[in-house]
C-alpha cells in the first residue's frame, strides 16, 4: 500500500525538525565548552558558503557578498544566543566595576551619577534592571568611544533641569578587585576558612575610578 502524499510530507517534516534540533544543541554544546577543548575548536571552525555583509580590504563599506563563514558562530550571534564565561570557571571574572559620570551644569553645580547597580539593589529590583549590567558589561568590553559619547549625551538628556542645562559629562569606570576566599588578611586564622563576600563586595568594596570619556556637551545633544 503506497503512503500518502500527506504522510510523506508529515515524515519529511519530522526529519527536518530533528535535524534542526540535532544542529542547534550541537551549536549550543560548542559554543559553551570551556576553553581549551578540540571539539569546540573543531566544530567552531566548520564553514560553509554562506550571505551576509562583509568589508574586504581596501573597501568603504560593507557589501553584500557570498564567502566562507563558520556555521555556529553566523548561527549563534544572529539568533542572539550567544554567551561567554564570564562567571565561571575556568577563568571567572576577578573585578567588580561600575560605570558613573561627574556631570556639570551651566550654573556651575554639579552631580555624580551612577548607572544602576544591582549589587546595590534587593533581587526584584536587580532582575528589573539586570538590562544594565548588559549594558554595562558591552560598553566595558567593546572599548568603543562612539558608544561612551552616546552613554554621555544620553546622562546629559537625563540629568539636565529646566533653566539649567547639563554641559560637560565625565564619564569614569568603577573597579574594585575581587579578594581570594584564601586570603588570610580578610578572616580570622583561628576560625574555618569562609569569607562573607555579600560584606567583602558592598560595605568593605573600594573602587578606583578610570576616566574612559570627558565630554563637552552640545546644544543639540539635548533635543
Amino acid at each position: 500500500m503506497e503512503a500518502s502524499p500527506n504522510g510523506v510530507c508529515s515524515r519529511r517534516r519530522k526529519i527536518l525538525i530533528s535535524l534542526f534540533i540535532i544542529f542547534h544543541f550541537s551549536c549550543i554544546i560548542a559554543w559553551v565548552l570551556p576553553k581549551p577543548s578540540p571539539i569546540k575548536t573543531w566544530l567552531l571552525s566548520l564553514s560553509l558558503p554562506l550571505p551576509g555583509h562583509s568589508r574586504d580590504a581596501g573597501e568603504a563599506s560593507s557589501q553584500w557578498k557570498i564567502k566562507s563563514r563558520p556555521i555556529i558562530a553566523e548561527y549563534i550571534h544572529h539568533t542572539a544566543q550567544w554567551q561567554d564565561w564570564a562567571m565561571f570557571a575556568p577563568n571567572p571574572v576577578q573585578t567588580n566595576q561600575y560605570l558613573g559620570a561627574h556631570v556639570i551644569y551651566e550654573r556651575g553645580n554639579w552631580k555624580e551619577y551612577t548607572l544602576p547597580r544591582l549589587d546595590q539593589m534587593n533581587w526584584v529590583e536587580a532582575w528589573l534592571e539586570k538590562r544594565y549590567r548588559k549594558l554595562k558589561n558591552r560598553l566595558i568590553d567593546e572599548k568603543r568611544p562612539e558608544f561612551f559619547e552616546d552613554l554621555a549625551r544620553w546622562i546629559a538628556r537625563q540629568q539636565s533641569e529646566s533653566g539649567n542645562r547639563v554641559t560637560r559629562v565625565s564619564v569614569f569606570m568603577y573597579n574594585s578587585p575581587i579578594p581570594r576566599h584564601d586570603r588570610k588578611d580578610l578572616g580570622d586564622p583561628h576560625t574555618a576558612a569562609w569569607l562573607n563576600y555579600s560584606e567583602i563586595l558592598r560595605e568593605k568594596a573600594v573602587y578606583s575610578p578610570t576616566l574612559v570619556l570627558d565630554y563637552f556637551v552640545k546644544p543639540g545633544d539635548l533635543e
